[in-house]
């Protein structure tokens, strides 16, 4: 091998194999590949969007108060002629539908902060029969069909602030928190015939009565604020559009009411009452980033 690399010729060979590659490289002119870093992801800017998904309401009602003309029947616990005073828990399950809408800033660089407003829109009873208060136990309207007390929650809103960070590119988690608004009815439907018993003469839910032998309700409603407080994930999909998952629950505090019925033709039944309202939403949603 040592003989054969001595020979002159080979020698020249390989002079020339060197010196012609780079100008062989030359006049073929392939351009170098030039590099593409990868298009960055920005979540800042303006959304809107629309869910699906379920509330669970849940009151627990209680009698504060009963009073019979100027005469106090109440007694946590205690059953009397007008019924029993333990409270009742009413839970109810309703389809919702909503719309939203926020904006969202990107820093640091994997943590988003942002504003949302939301609306929602459910609607739902939930009934105790044979009371038209919300009691416990018994029957104080007999066997009457048309004796109730109905909680109905309807729509609910929302201003929340949201902090959420980049697990990748495309997928965010968050928590979020803020007030929250709940439209509420109560209402409350007399007996078609009087109760029995020697105290009743007639009977309606209006203390402008008596209505006796025909049905009367009295329906009051409010508009309550709380809070609400929850957590979601996010995952930009195609283009701009953001697909959603979020839990949320709300405490909208006590809301203080009373039914008034008129116990004969001299006397007024008030019973005043309690409910605690709170709510739990599980959502999924659709929205577009601008």
């Amino acid at each position: 091998m040592r003989a054969l690399l001595q020979k002159p010729w080979l020698k020249a060979a390989f002079v020339a194999l060197a010196t012609a590659s780079p100008a062989m490289a030359a006049d073929m002119n392939v351009p170098p590949v030039p590099y593409k870093a990868p298009i960055p992801v920005s979540w800042t800017g303006f959304y809107i969007g629309g869910d699906i998904g379920a509330r669970v309401a849940k009151v627990d009602a209680s009698v504060t108060s009963a009073m019979f003309g100027a005469t106090s029947l109440f007694s946590p616990g205690g059953c009397f002629t007008f019924g029993c005073f333990d409270g009742s828990s009413l839970q109810s399950l309703a389809a919702r539908g909503g719309l939203y809408a926020g904006f969202n800033w990107q820093f640091a660089p994997r943590w988003v902060v942002g504003i949302e407003g939301d609306v929602g829109f459910a609607d739902r009873k939930m009934s105790i029969d044979g009371w038209f208060y919300p009691g416990g136990s018994g029957d104080f309207a007999g066997t009457d069909p048309n004796t109730s007390f109905t909680v109905r929650t309807q729509w609910d809103a929302s201003a929340r602030a949201r902090l959420g960070a980049l697990i990748g590119p495309n997928t965010l988690i968050y928590v979020t928190g803020g007030a929250s608004w709940l439209h509420v009815q109560a209402t409350s439907t007399c007996p078609v015939t009087p109760p029995t018993g020697f105290l009743f003469l007639g009977n309606a839910c209006d203390p402008n009565g008596p209505q006796a032998f025909a049905p009367a309700v009295l329906t009051q409603s409010t508009t309550r604020l709380g809070w609400t407080a929850g957590a979601g994930a996010e995952s930009l999909l195609w283009g701009n559009w953001i697909l959603r998952a979020e839990y949320r629950y709300a405490d909208y505090g006590t809301w203080n009411s009373a039914v008034d019925t008129r116990a004969n033709a001299f006397t007024t039944l008030t019973a005043t009452y309690a409910l605690k309202l709170r709510t739990q939403t599980s959502t999924i949603g659709i929205a577009y980033k601008f």
